[in-house]
Order: C-alpha cells, then sequence, then structure tokens
C-alpha cells in the first residue's frame, strides 16, 4: 500500500513497502524526441534548478494527464507537440524507438524515446511563462566536439541525449 509522506506542487514523495520513491501525479509519462533537421542535430538548453546549472539535451516533456480518459494525449502527440513548444521545429511522424523507467530507483516516471521523421521549422517556440529554452542545431559531426566545449563552460550534458543518438548514429564519440 502506498502512503503519501509528501505532496508538493508537481511531486508526491511516496513510500511503498519501506521504499522513498517521487512520482509526478499530473503526467503519465515523458517524452524525449531525437530531431535532426537538415542533417543538424535539434538539441535544447536550459537552466535546471536540480542540476544548479544549464544543462544540455534533447527537446522533451511530459504526456500531461487528461480527466477524460477519451481525451488522453498519446505518447507521441506529445512528443510532437514538445518538439514545436521548445524549438519551433515540428516532424511530420514520429517513430517510438525505446520506452523504460528514467530512474528506477527513485521515480516511478516511465521515458518514451522517439526518432522524429520531416522535421522542418514551423516558426517560434511556444514556451511556458517560466521556461527560457536555447536551442541549438549541431551537425551530427561537430557534436562530440561542441559538447566537451560546453562542459568546459560549465555547462551540464543530460545523459539521455546519447541514449537518444545511439537510435540514429552507431557511435557517438565524447
Amino acid at each position: 500500500m502506498d502512503r503519501v509522506l509528501h505532496k508538493g506542487r508537481f511531486l508526491h514523495l511516496i513510500d511503498r513497502d519501506g521504499w522513498e520513491f517521487v512520482t509526478r501525479p499530473n503526467a503519465v509519462g515523458i517524452v524525449i524526441v531525437v530531431a535532426i533537421a537538415e542533417g543538424k542535430l535539434v538539441l535544447v538548453e536550459q537552466y535546471r534548478r536540480s542540476a544548479a546549472c544549464q544543462v544540455i539535451g534533447l527537446p522533451a516533456g511530459l504526456i500531461d494527464t487528461a480527466s477524460d480518459p477519451s481525451q488522453q494525449e498519446t505518447a507521441s502527440a506529445a512528443a510532437i507537440r514538445e518538439l514545436e513548444e521548445e524549438t519551433g521545429y515540428t516532424a511530420s511522424s514520429v517513430t517510438e524507438v525505446a520506452r523504460g523507467p528514467i530512474s528506477p530507483g527513485a521515480t516511478d516516471e516511465v521515458m518514451t524515446i522517439f526518432v522524429a521523421d520531416g522535421v522542418t521549422k514551423k516558426g517560434k517556440q511556444k514556451l511556458d511563462g517560466d521556461e527560457d529554452i536555447k536551442v541549438h542545431t549541431i551537425d551530427l559531426a561537430e557534436l562530440p566536439r561542441w559538447l566537451k566545449a560546453r562542459e568546459r563552460e560549465g555547462r551540464m550534458i543530460d545523459l539521455k541525449l546519447f541514449m537518444g543518438l545511439s537510435f540514429v548514429q552507431p557511435c557517438v564519440g565524447r
């Protein structure tokens, strides 16, 4: 039986049989999007309070819950929506390439990785009021060097970036 230890605005701390973990009550999952436009990988950079620094990663976001199950957003629709909102790029379609727990010792969240097809610039970002996201488009051949340079500048690289890239590029050296 689950026992709620704390309810925050976005996260709840749960005790299940003596194990504590975090759950996000207003989402049914996380989507990550690997999008390549004209040979360049679309990346996002934003300040993450939990890491206390700028973090570079793939476009990503939550699959929001719907009060009416028949209106529930699909993971693929969420992936395209998040790509458009965070970057201004869109995709003609997305293909699910992996799904699983993101950090099973700490949270019950499940992540789905998509590879986007037919990626084109659609317009401006549509950010939430509290979001400040910088978009980078980086040539895949330059990516390892570019990421190392960003790390030297004090940014962190979200490791899910490498996981996502493994589905479009066999080996990404660092």
